[in-house]
C-alpha cells in the first residue's frame, strides 16, 4: 500500500507506531453467512473491532447491525452500494455515501477497494475520517488459502497496524480457520486490540508519533534528479508520454491508470522542495500510437 499513500495523505493508514497494539477492521458486511461467526470469535478472544458496513446490507439485516453494536463494536461507512469510485460520477458517489450515513451514522469512512477519485476524496475528507489500512489480509482472494491469510498477518502485523478482514461470502470459508489462528498469534505476541475513538480528531498524534505520512516520502526526493538545484518545481513541468494502442485508449483500465497512478505519481515527483511540501502543476500528455 506504500504506492497509494501519497495519493491520500490525510487518510489514516496506521496508528501509533510506538504502541504495541493493532486495530481490527471488517469490510462489506453485515451478512448472516459471515458476521455472526466473526462476532463469536471476537467475543471468545475479548476483542473489539470496527465494521465498515455496506448500508444496503444494513437495510437487509438490521438485526445483525444492532447485534454488532450490542456486542460493543463500532461501525464505519463503506458506501450504500459498495461503489467503486472510478466507475461512477463524483456526485453519484457522494449521494451514495450520504445515503449510507443515514443508516450507519459514523464519522469514519473507508472507500471500497481503497480507491477514490481525487475530487471525491476532497469531499469525503471534509466530512469523514478516511480510514485505509496498514495490512490487508487478502482473505477475499480465491488464490489464497486460510494458511496464506494467517501468513500475511504474522509477517506484516506491526505496532499500530490497521488490519483489514472481510465479513463476506468470498472470505468466510478462509476466516473460519484464519481468524481464530490470527487472533491467537497476535495475542501470543503481546499485541493489544484497540478500536478507533468516538471522536475522529483523537486519531491525530503528536508529530513524533504521526505515521500517516507515506514511508517513501522519507527518501530523497526524485525531483532533485530531474531539475536543477533551487529550481525544483519552480515553474517547470514534467511532460509524460505514454504510448498505448488506439483500441485501448478509452478502456476502463487505461482511465484508471491515468487518474489513479500516472497523474498522482508525476505530481508527487514535484511535491517536495527546500521550502517544504507544495503542490505543483504537472502536464500529463498521452499519445496513442500503434504498437509494433
Amino acid at each position: 500500500m506504500i504506492i497509494e499513500r501519497p495519493f491520500y495523505p490525510h487518510a489514516l493508514w496506521r496508528m501509533d507506531k510506538y504502541d504495541h497494539s493493532v486495530y481490527l477492521t471488517f469490510d462489506d458486511g453485515p451478512i448472516p453467512e459471515a458476521t455472526p461467526f466473526i462476532l463469536d470469535v471476537l467475543d471468545r478472544f475479548g476483542v473489539k473491532a470496527m465494521f465498515f458496513m455496506v448500508a444496503d446490507n444494513v437495510r437487509k439485516y438490521p438485526k445483525l447491525y444492532q447485534e454488532v453494536l450490542r456486542r460493543g463494536h463500532k461501525v464505519g461507512n463503506h458506501t450504500y452500494h459498495h461503489l467503486g469510485s472510478f466507475r461512477h460520477w463524483a456526485l453519484t458517489y457522494a449521494v451514495d455515501v450520504t445515503k449510507a450515513d443515514a443508516l450507519i451514522q459514523s464519522p469514519y469512512f473507508r472507500p471500497p477497494h481503497g480507491w477514490l477519485r481525487h475530487t471525491v476524496y476532497w469531499w469525503v475528507k471534509q466530512n469523514y475520517r478516511v480510514v485505509m489500512w496498514d495490512l490487508v489480509t487478502r482473505d477475499y482472494s480465491k488464490w489464497l488459502t486460510a494458511e496464506d491469510v494467517v501468513y500475511n498477518v504474522k509477517h506484516y502485523a506491526r505496532n499500530g497496524s490497521i488490519i483489514t478482514f472481510h465479513d463476506s461470502l468470498k472470505s468466510i470459508d478462509k476466516l473460519r480457520t484464519a481468524l481464530p489462528e490470527s487472533l491467537q498469534w497476535l495475542t501470543d505476541q503481546g499485541y493489544k486490540f484497540k478500536v478507533f475513538p468516538d471522536d475522529p480528531a483523537d486519531t491525530h498524534f503528536r508529530p513524533s508519533a504521526d505515521t500517516t505520512r507515506p514511508t517513501i516520502c522519507h527518501r530523497p526526493s526524485p525531483s532533485n534528479h530531474l531539475l536543477p538545484p533551487g529550481k525544483v518545481g519552480g515553474g517547470h513541468s514534467i511532460i509524460v508520454y505514454v504510448f498505448i494502442r488506439p483500441q485501448q485508449a478509452n478502456s476502463y483500465r487505461t482511465k484508471c491508470f491515468f487518474h489513479q497512478v500516472l497523474c498522482p505519481l508525476t505530481r508527487f515527483l514535484l511535491m517536495r522542495n527546500s521550502q517544504g511540501w507544495t503542490s505543483r502543476r504537472v502536464h500529463c500528455t498521452a499519445i496513442s500510437q500503434m504498437a509494433g
